[in-house]
């Protein structure tokens, strides 16, 4: 991985590796294997159990998909490690090292494997001659405890155990914890993804960290790299994160900017200082791709029921369909840097967000647009929040919108893998009706002593 030193697995007695496979929902699985089975995890794979395609963790339960319930009669899943992605868990006082997987069904690739499906969308981009590169803006909450039985409270008590309060860029509360925020960078330094920066953001307990730009491969490993590493270093300070969307009613939500750029010969493919504001008829297509599918590819960057209380007027983030240059009240912003700078946010993804499916998403809507040659149309100048949304213009407002716009959009739904989406879709589905079916602390506070 770019930035990272090459792991020499000869220089330790006893090397411990573990295989990580990100799951539809974005949970990182996976299992411990001797650094002597290391040479066949890369060439044959390792076997896992089918049943880590058909899971669902907060229901802890299988068989909700329809598409693929693999049962014990019809093969393991093989795992198969990229040597490139491998790294030390430096937080951890023994030798272990990660790697990160793709899965094989009986030899054969299978879509409900989102780290394959993003490497899938690429080899689009290679057959034009295209690379890509992606940097990450990634906000997430942090707490000094989150115990089981409190968080049945809700709300107040994460008030209580915030572990920072202060306004954006404050620097008393991160120089207050800065041991954390220091072995944090070290840490993601040693595992290939350095960090930018990192800074007090608006909330109570709100970081957010900046990914240096990498391969889109490469950083959505970075990105499953860094809310391991914010859990494991946290620990260690008192610091417990959660990537939760909106975990506060009363502030705004936690983020996944992602800033695109594709390169070829070494150029800046979205750059063109003959073009108006700069930005090459390459970008405005990319541009143009992202604004045809946002609607779909909300499902995949906002997956969440939660994701919805967060894509709300007035809290920094999106909620409409529009691009305009350095607005950032559009999903889809055109900064201020030209030359090798210039580069295409997509704010619609949340901290929450699997990160291979919301960069595979959004790079097969790009490439639809360069391929189609789609007009974004004029960019926004105006403040949308204050404005805002057309009916008629706007970003679904719920899960199940969202999913019933991916399940209409063919180009997304067959470039990604019917079978992949067909799972995803059914999970989501399932967690949207559970949501439907409890009864919220809200709904008892309103009506339970009412009448």
């Amino acid at each position: 991985m770019d930035g990272s030193e090459a792991v020499d697995l000869d220089s330790a007695d006893d090397d411990t590796i573990l295989l990580e496979y990100v799951d539809l929902n974005g949970i990182s699985r996976g299992m411990f294997i001797p650094e002597d089975s290391w040479d066949r995890a890369v060439e044959d794979g390792v076997g896992f159990g089918s049943i880590i395609l058909d899971w669902y963790e907060s229901h802890n339960s299988r068989g909700i998909t329809e598409a693929s319930n693999l049962g014990p009669s019809e093969g393991e899943i093989q795992a198969v490690a990229d040597p490139d992605s491998l790294v030390p868990v430096p937080w951890v006082d023994s030798d272990i090292k990660k790697a990160n997987c793709d899965l094989l069904h009986n030899g054969d690739p299978t879509s409900m494997c989102s780290r394959s499906v993003l490497g899938n969308v690429l080899d689009l981009y290679h057959d034009m001659d295209f690379t890509t590169s992606v940097g990450t803006e990634l906000e997430y909450n942090v707490f000094t405890e989150l115990d089981a039985e409190e968080l049945e409270r809700g709300e107040a008590y994460l008030r209580e155990v915030a572990a920072t309060k202060g306004s954006p860029y404050a620097t008393r509360p991160i120089v207050d914890h800065s041991a954390y925020v220091t072995e944090l960078a070290t840490t993601m330094r040693k595992m290939g993804g350095s960090l930018e920066g990192i800074h007090k953001e608006s909330t109570l307990g709100h970081y957010e960290a900046i990914l240096e730009h990498s391969s889109a491969l490469q950083q959505a490993d970075t990105i499953m790299s860094f809310r391991m590493a914010a859990r494991g270093v946290g620990r260690q300070h008192d610091h417990i994160p959660t990537f939760m969307p909106r975990p506060m009613s009363e502030f705004e939500g936690n983020s996944q900017h992602y800033h695109f750029s594709l390169w070829r010969d070494s150029q800046n493919a979205f750059n063109d200082p003959s073009a108006e504001r700069g930005l090459s008829d390459t970008g405005r297509q990319f541009v143009g791709g992202i604004l045809e599918h946002a609607r779909g590819l909300t499902a995949l960057c906002s997956s969440t029921v939660n994701s919805y209380k967060r894509l709300q007027p007035g809290l920094w983030a999106p909620i409409d369909i529009s691009y305009g240059y350095d607005n950032k009240t559009c999903p889809v912003r055109i900064p201020h840097g030209r030359g090798d700078a210039t580069r295409v946010e997509v704010r619609i993804p949340d901290s929450y967000a699997n990160p291979y499916l919301a960069m595979a998403g959004i790079l097969a809507a790009g490439f639809d647009g360069i391929r189609r040659e789609i007009d974004p149309g004029e960019p926004v100048t105006s403040d949308i929040f204050e404005e805002g949304a057309d009916p008629e213009n706007s970003l679904p407002t719920s899960l199940d919108e969202a999913l019933t716009a991916l399940q209409a959009d063919d180009f997304l739904r067959e470039t990604l893998g019917e079978e992949g989406i067909a799972q995803y879709v059914a999970l989501k589905r399932n967690e949207s009706e559970r949501y439907r079916q409890a009864i919220t602390d809200w709904e008892v506070r309103e009506y339970v002593d009412q009448i």
